[in-house]
């Protein structure tokens, strides 16, 4: 019996813990992405602003909130920790 550790991966070839942690800073960026337009449509909101601009920062935050439920999905399946912010 071999008395070396484990083979460490190939060049390229991520490890779980490295798949673990792009997972949580994806899902991080995501929720904030998300919170970010949250708080932009706000403002426009309070200012009964409508303009091309609103429209496209609407469809921005439907594209986020997508990215954000794939990799709420991630976490779960994978059970990774998600972040502590």
């Amino acid at each position: 019996m071999s008395k070396r550790g484990k083979r460490p991966a190939a060049p390229g070839v991520p490890e779980d813990k490295d798949i673990e942690s792009m997972i949580r800073v994806d899902h991080a960026g995501e929720y904030g992405a998300v919170r970010i337009y949250q708080g932009q449509l706000a403002v426009f909101n309070a200012m009964n602003c409508r303009s091309n601009g609103t429209e496209a920062i609407c469809k921005m935050a439907d594209q986020e909130q997508k990215h954000l439920k794939t990799f709420d999905r991630l976490v779960n399946e994978r059970r990774v920790r998600p972040t502590a912010l």
